[in-house]
């Protein structure tokens, strides 16, 4: 067994996969600077979460030989970025994240009605109600769902229907161009490196790469440059539409191709390299073409 494929079968839940998928994009992207160093705290912060899973985590890699621990000083890479590479594609699927998966799809393709209940979910799934009922509150806090009579659940959104779609996307047009030219505008520079690294790592491998990395990806850019708007009101207001996006990403409406990947990609890319210029006005410009393209009529 490789170094790579053992140090992943000790991370079981939907939150240690998360920490684990963004340690290592993050090794991928920075681990040639001599400079960097992971450091719990900084992780813990980016993905709001506490640092008691960001150290259980970074201890299991460390473990199986991908990451050395400096005293005081976090993490660094230890192997090659072709091992870091294959720990990240070889990263496994929780139980939860499978279940939403299979849940969000069901909706999409309309196999589930608007309003379901724990125990048709558990009774059609197999899954226990606790499961299925964390899966439900995560779906909730996004605003996918939300609590009906009794033990009821109501989908809050169908971006299957191709209207709501198109207003999905006007609305992110006129939001998240808007947010780049914010005067509080703040994106770190490792941070920019970071998500030019992602998007060139999909342009090489468009061929490759699945479903869910391309969205999880996507979504990771279009978040963090809002995050990166310094506008509270702003972000929630995408991070929400990223949310209720999910749903679009399992239906036939979005076909994802290589082309397809290394077209968004380079768009993307175009909006980085605006940034780091600091022609942001210019990078919004480039946002409302990326996000007009995507409304089809």
């Amino acid at each position: 067994m490789s170094t790579a494929d053992a140090s992943i079968d000790t991370l079981a839940s939907s939150l240690q996969i998360k920490v684990a998928r963004l340690v290592l994009q993050r090794c991928l992207a920075l681990g040639t600077d001599p400079t960097f160093r992971l450091v719990e705290s900084d992780l813990a912060d980016e993905l709001e979460i506490s640092r008691s899973p960001v150290r259980t985590v970074l201890g299991i890699l460390a473990d199986r030989g991908l990451l050395a621990a400096e005293p005081r000083h976090g993490y660094r890479p230890l192997v090659p970025a072709a091992e870091l590479r294959r720990a990240l594609d070889t990263l496994g699927v929780s139980e939860e994240d499978s279940f939403t998966d299979a849940l969000l799809g069901d909706r999409a393709q309309g196999v589930l009605a608007d309003e379901v209940s724990e125990s048709e979910l558990t009774e059609r799934y197999g899954h226990g109600r606790g499961l299925i009922r964390r899966v439900l509150m995560r779906l909730a806090s996004d605003g996918l769902v939300e609590r009906s009579s009794g033990h009821g659940w109501r989908f809050t959104a169908d971006l299957a229907d191709r209207k709501a779609l198109q207003e999905s996307y006007r609305f992110r047009l006129l939001i998240e161009a808007a947010g780049l030219t914010q005067p509080t505008f703040d994106l770190p520079e490792r941070q920019l490196q970071l998500l030019r690294v992602m998007q060139q790592d999909l342009m090489a491998r468009a061929g490759e790469v699945d479903g869910p990395t391309y969205f999880e990806i996507n979504r990771q850019f279009h978040d963090q440059l809002a995050a990166a708007s310094g506008n509270r009101f702003l972000y929630q207001a995408v991070r929400q539409q990223l949310a209720v996006r999910q749903l679009l990403e399992r239906t036939p409406v979005l076909a994802l191709s290589p082309e397809v990947v290394r077209t968004q990609a380079a768009s993307h890319l175009a909006i980085l390299d605006a940034i780091a210029t600091g022609d942001r006005k210019r990078a919004a410009r480039l946002m409302q073409v990326h996000l007009a393209e995507s409304i089809a009529p």
